[in-house]
């Protein structure tokens, strides 16, 4: 009897182990989740997933991108913009209801020159044309959010993002 029980006491801990920890704004599956892929050459994208092949310097700035949404109380501690973004945007989307649904570093072979620009298109599980969705680029320590004008979802789901600066990226979307 006293075994079964400390089976089951180790068998209840491993359990609460593996379930993913939600912290404030992040899909509790976004730390398991691959990369979306891109079409255009010349980019690779890594996800938080993978992010133990990847070399330091992009996981350094990664978990700190990571760890200033999983330290926030709300998505909009991590971003203080963002509810005067929502407020311009003119939706009835509120803050609260937002989540982090993928976290990934984009690199480019040939970096951004001064007021260059860079179009790239994602391909990103579960994103439709009619969802809510907002990306975030991690610059210089904070959160930047992308003009709403800059991104654009297709009929196929595909992410269409016009970037002036890459580097660690969140799609965030409603948490339904």
């Amino acid at each position: 009897m006293k075994k079964a029980i400390q089976l089951i006491c180790v068998l209840l801990v491993v359990a609460m182990l593996a379930v993913p920890v939600s912290a404030a704004g992040f899909t509790p599956s976004v730390e398991q989740k691959g990369a979306p892929t891109v079409k255009e050459a010349g980019v690779t994208v890594t996800a938080l997933a993978d992010l133990s092949k990847a070399p330091a310097e992009v996981k350094k700035i990664v978990e700190e991108a990571a760890k200033v949404i999983t330290d926030a109380k709300s998505l909009e501690e991590a971003v203080p913009t963002l509810a005067d973004t929502l407020k311009a945007m003119n939706t009835t989307v509120k803050a609260s209801d937002l989540v982090v649904r993928d976290l990934f570093y984009v690199a480019l072979d040939k970096e951004l020159a001064e007021g260059e620009e860079k179009t790239l298109t994602f391909k990103a599980e579960g994103i439709s044309a009619d969802d809510f969705l907002m990306v975030m680029v991690y610059v210089d320590g904070e959160w930047v959010i992308v003009d709403a004008e800059k991104v654009e979802v297709n009929a196929q789901g595909e992410v269409k993002v016009t970037f002036d600066v890459v580097g660690p990226i969140a799609f965030v979307t409603e948490n339904k």
